[in-house]
């Protein structure tokens, strides 16, 4: 989770890196409940593991996390009390601009959402500790 707290506190652990980003695991939580009826995981959490795919593989493939300036996600499936895996690919890194892409899916392989950040390279964090 590089040290992200909201990454942390939503339990996403880095399970595999690639040449141009990463793959996460999101274990399933009680409280990432999203309808009256219980079991169905709530959408905001979904899109908050395709952020953390991108953001993270921003670090992978820069050294440096950047701010995210759009989200795209589409949810293509709901899903219900099951951990979640995702993987982050960059798509283009420019001078001011990044593009990165990430899927979902859930832990009998269904894919349940996919997504892509745009992140300002002109804000970039310091480069990450060694």
């Amino acid at each position: 989770n590089a040290g992200i707290p909201y990454n942390t506190d939503l339990g996403i652990e880095i399970t595999g890196l690639h040449e141009a980003g990463v793959e996460l695991l999101m274990p399933w939580q009680d409280r990432f409940g999203g309808s009256r009826h219980k079991g169905h995981m709530h959408g905001g959490v979904i899109a908050a593991l395709l952020d953390a795919a991108c953001g993270l593989s921003m670090v992978v493939f820069t050294g440096r996390g950047a701010p995210t300036i759009d989200l795209r996600t589409d949810f293509l499936r709901g899903t219900g009390a099951t951990d979640l895996r995702a993987r982050g690919q960059i798509v283009r890194v420019g001078r001011s601009l990044a593009n990165v892409d990430a899927t979902v899916h859930d832990a009998a392989g269904r894919h349940v959402a996919s997504g892509r950040a745009v992140f300002s390279l002109g804000h970039q964090d310091p480069p990450a500790a060694r």
